[in-house]
């Protein structure tokens, strides 16, 4: 981390667990990605109440809400997978009109992040 610190620079890549030791294998020849980027962090999928902690506190400072129907259902149909959650979220914060995010913008925010993410 001290070296993130000294740089301000930060690129993160995401990939499976497979692909990861695949592409930054020491018994491979080539391994460019493998001296760009430090050791590997494995991220576990947050707990429903950590991805409402989440979400709440990314909303902080913007006047806009989810209500707990909206954060159920988000977590209901992501799993708390991180990509998807964002993608979800993002739809339903530009879904918005008065601030607080209700069931009423439900459903065109889930088809928009399906479409998003490939499904």
């Amino acid at each position: 981390m001290a070296a993130i610190g000294k740089t301000k620079i930060l690129v993160g890549m995401t990939s499976t667990p497979e692909t990861w030791l695949d592409i930054t294998s020491r018994d491979k020849t080539h391994h460019p990605s493998d001296r760009y980027f430090m050791s590997r962090v494995e991220l576990t999928t947050p707990s429903k109440q950590e991805m409402n902690e989440t979400i709440r506190k990314s909303l902080s400072g913007t006047a806009v809400s989810f209500n707990d129907r909206i954060l159920s259902l988000v977590y209901e149909h992501t799993r708390g997978h991180p990509f998807e959650m964002q993608a979800l979220c993002s739809h339903l914060f530009d879904s918005q009109m008065s601030g607080h995010v209700q069931i009423d913008v439900w459903d065109k925010a889930l088809q928009s992040a399906l479409r998003d993410l490939g499904m």
